[in-house]
Parts: structure tokens; C-alpha cells; sequence
């Protein structure tokens, strides 16, 4: 993200300043690209090239404070997450290794540390559901607007060079938000995955003190296991499928309102 950042900020600068010093018309107007459609305080970066130099080394620093944050966000959900799976993984493992042990006293010692593993790994998940309630909504509602909004653009503008930060835009968003959605699906995947383990295990030889366990967690494990935003938005590629057309769909309302 930090380099895809500096990159869109830097990449224009080299063929303006070719530009500037190899044009034999003086008179002939200075295409300066604007990444950010702003006046900048009291510097003319529009027309001046020395203003937009000082406009685009005093925005540089900006530019990669902003990136460098996003980094974090995504790296901070990303590894969170995973987190959750992972620990969901080792339970179910944990569950499955439990058919090989024959002693009766190993077994109840086993059983309940599975017990203790797989009610900190729903709690672990439930936190991480209420931790990221906001960020997943205003994510989704970004993406959908953008999407939208973007589509209206290329539809009366067309692709060209000067639509470059668009389309960069476009494709970060969808790219964090796509990523976003493919962990929250291998997160309820794995859910899934250590119900069916659960209800597999020989739970039905066991003493009837350690089926009163495992029946426990049967009942814990069928609560749905997820990342959401909010009770709106199941974080998941069903969803991203949907959000597609749900922001098609908004494409041909504007697009319908600004033609009548």
C-alpha cells in the first residue's frame, strides 16, 4: 500500500518537469496532474511549476503517513482474524485427537481442556466481531459509493490518463475490501468446520459427565461464528457478490437522475 501510494504520487513528476524544460512554445499551457482536485493554501499549483514542486514535497510526507496507517488498519484486521482461525484450527484438531486416547482419566483431562479451548475461542471471536463492527460497516458503505460513483465518472468521462487516480483508487478499496471478505469466509469455514468435528467425535461412548461436555459445546458451536458489520453486513464473499450489485444498481439510478 505504501509504495502503490508514493508511487501514484511521484510517477506524474518525471514527465512533468520533461515536459517543462524541453517545450520550445513558452506561451503553450503546462499540464500540471493534479492527484488531489484542491487549492493548496496560498501556492498556485496549477499553473506555476515552483508551486506545485513545493505542493507536491510538502503533500509527499502526508501521502505516506496516510499510507503507512491504512497498512496498519489492514494489517491490524488481517492478523486479528487470522488469529481467530488459526486458534479455531487447533481446537478442532485438538477434538479430533481425542478418539485416540483410551483411558477413561486421560480422556475427562483432555476433554475438558478442549471444553475450556473452545469457549475461549468463541469469546475470542465474539470480541473480535464488536471490535470491528464500525470499521466493516463504514467499509462496506465506502465501497458501495465508490464503486457507484466511479462507474458514473467512466461512463461520461471515458478512461484516459488523467482518470489514473481513480482507477487507483478504485481498485485499493476493492482490493482491502475483497481481502476482508475472503477472511471473514475461511473464519465461518473454519466454525463450521469445528462443528462437524465436534458432532463426528465418539461423544455417544463417553460417561455420561463427559457427554454433558461435549453436548455443551455442541449447543456453544451452532451460534453463528463471523465477522459483521453491524447486523447489516455479513463480512463474507457472498456479501462482496452482492455488494457489486448493489453498487451496479446505484450506478443506474445516478446515472438515470443526472441524464433527466
Amino acid at each position: 500500500m505504501v509504495s502503490v501510494a508514493l508511487f501514484y504520487w511521484i510517477a506524474p513528476l518525471p514527465g512533468i518537469y520533461w515536459t517543462y524544460f524541453t517545450r520550445t512554445n513558452e506561451s503553450e499551457p503546462l499540464l500540471l496532474v493534479q492527484h488531489l482536485e484542491l487549492e493548496f493554501y496560498w501556492l498556485d499549483n496549477r499553473n506555476s511549476i515552483r508551486d506545485y514542486t513545493i505542493y507536491a514535497a510538502m503533500m509527499l510526507p502526508f501521502i505516506f503517513l496516510c499510507a503507512t496507517m491504512n497498512n496498519m488498519k489492514i494489517l491490524t484486521v488481517s492478523c486479528s482474524v487470522e488469529y481467530c482461525t488459526k486458534f479455531m484450527c487447533l481446537v478442532t484438531e485438538a477434538i479430533r485427537q481425542l478418539d485416540a486416547l483410551s483411558s477413561n482419566d486421560d480422556l475427562a483431562r483432555e476433554l475438558r481442556k478442549v471444553v475450556a479451548m473452545h469457549k475461549r475461542v468463541l469469546v475470542c471471536s465474539r470480541l473480535l466481531d464488536e471490535s470491528f463492527r464500525p470499521l466493516f460497516l463504514m467499509q462496506w458503505l465506502l465501497c458501495i459509493i465508490i464503486w457507484s460513483v466511479t462507474l458514473v465518472y467512466f461512463d461520461y468521462s471515458g478512461v484516459h490518463m488523467k482518470s489514473i487516480s481513480i482507477i487507483i483508487m478504485f481498485l485499493l478499496v476493492t482490493a482491502e475490501m475483497l481481502s476482508y471478505c475472503i477472511l471473514g469466509t475461511r473464519l465461518t469455514g473454519q466454525a463450521e468446520q469445528l462443528e462437524r468435528a465436534i458432532y463426528a467425535s465418539r461423544w455417544y461412548n463417553l460417561p455420561i459427565k463427559e457427554q454433558r461436555n461435549v453436548q455443551i459445546m455442541l449447543k456453544r458451536a451452532q451460534r453463528r461464528v463471523g465477522i459483521r458489520g453491524y447486523k447489516f453486513v455479513n463480512v463474507n464473499l457472498e456479501e462482496f457478490s452482492r455488494m457489486v450489485n448493489r453498487a451496479y444498481s446505484a450506478y443506474v439510478v445516478l446515472k438515470r437522475e443526472i441524464s433527466a
